[in-house]
């Protein structure tokens, strides 16, 4: 199917539009684009797809619906969605109609990524709290542990700890929060544990916060 260059459309995906973070950056990102007069479709799911049980397959059925051909540009807010072989059936077939893809907040093959310097963010973060507040105790609400980003979060935690000549507790930290249930779980884990209380809580990531 040939697009309609004279689409003025920009399709955004994303899931967990509950969130603060992420539906303040809608609404941003919507303002932005309607100032400059182009119409915006969203296109939310209910979860961020990650156990691919039946409700997320009848989520990712609704792909087919996406009108790549009307679209000029496509978001993905690839945070909210664990899913990268969902997230590369949409880039494959976006690119088959010549539509750009731009990935907010995650790097992805093929996509315009847009991303935060979260290392170094990390860095300085631990940094303060250590040389400022002079925490000794801290615990960590990380994400999913399949992504690299959450990876790449925990070998940063354990080097600025360990390069202030702090010792890591791995009791100390709580891994794959992907929704409000786990991490209120993370948080009554850490309070009830005969640990004593930490000096700080670090939240890896928006979605954790």
């Amino acid at each position: 199917m040939q697009r309609n260059r004279n689409s003025a459309t920009i399709g955004i995906i994303t899931a967990n539009t509950h969130d603060e973070h992420t539906s303040s950056l809608i609404i941003e990102l919507c303002s932005a684009f309607q100032r400059n007069h182009y119409h915006v479709q969203i296109f939310t799911h209910l979860s961020n797809l990650q156990y691919v049980d039946d409700s997320d397959m009848g989520e990712m059925k609704f792909e087919r619906f996406i009108p790549y051909a009307e679209l000029s540009a496509l978001i993905l807010i690839s945070n909210t969605i664990i899913n990268d072989q969902y997230l590369e059936s949409i880039r494959s077939h976006a690119a088959a109609e010549n539509v750009p893809v731009f990935s907010l907040l995650r790097e992805l093959d093929g996509c315009f990524n847009i991303v935060y310097d979260t290392q170094n963010a990390m860095d300085e973060l631990l940094t303060h709290i250590i040389e400022i507040h002079h925490a000794k105790k801290i615990n960590l609400i990380a994400g999913n542990d399949n992504l690299s980003f959450t990876q790449m979060m925990l070998d940063r935690f354990h080097d600025v700890l360990s390069e202030h000549g702090l010792t890591v507790d791995e009791d100390r930290i709580s891994i794959n929060n992907t929704d409000t249930h786990a991490i209120r779980k993370s948080v009554k884990n850490f309070l009830s544990s005969s640990l004593p209380l930490p000096d700080a809580v670090i939240c890896m990531d928006n979605n954790t916060a």
